[in-house]
């Protein structure tokens, strides 16, 4: 009899280890499963996004806030024109009080055009920046009062080869 219950009671433990083993196998898989859809932004042809992301919205903006920058890369993975979902850069610029910041925008590829909307801080469309093919392209924005802001740049490219870019601002007085 007592045999009997040790024989019951191993196969009761043996039934939890296999149990738990099993949980912690699939535990796994899912967890590889995550960190293999998660590590990489990228698109249908394996371009992987840069390490900024996200920054698709107002809310997600990428902030520059001490100048100069230098030379900061992104990359549109995909085209981003006339609100169609494509992947925008967005970038929230502090803009002190009688100052005025000013950047530029270069595509790496020579087919890739690259352009801009600039918002102010409550989202208020300011204007916007169209490039041509592999073309550089840039603006300001001045702040004449004393009191610091802020304001938005949507940036958005028809992608030719690849959509990596380099951004630069800088900031001087206001005019």
């Amino acid at each position: 009899m007592k045999k009997l219950e040790k024989s019951n009671s191993l196969k009761k433990i043996n039934k939890c280890i296999g149990l738990t083993i099993v949980m912690l196998m699939v535990s796994l898989v899912f967890i590889s499963c995550d960190i293999l859809l998660t590590e990489t932004d990228d698109d249908d042809n394996g371009n992987v996004n840069d390490d900024y992301e996200p920054d698709n919205t107002f809310e997600e903006a990428r902030e520059i806030t001490s100048f100069p920058t230098g030379n900061l890369t992104g990359t549109v993975l995909t085209t981003a024109a006339n609100d169609n979902g494509g992947d925008y850069e967005f970038f929230k610029v502090t803009l002190k009080g009688d100052k005025k910041v000013l950047w530029s925008v270069d595509p790496e590829a020579s087919n890739t055009e690259l352009h801009f909307n600039v918002y102010k801080a409550d989202k208020t469309y300011l204007g916007k920046t169209d490039g041509a093919d592999g073309e550089t392209i840039g603006n300001s924005v001045n702040n004449v009062g004393s009191t610091d802001t802020h304001f938005y740049i949507k940036l958005g490219a028809f992608v030719g080869d690849n959509g990596d870019y380099t951004i630069s601002f800088t900031e001087t007085d206001a005019d």
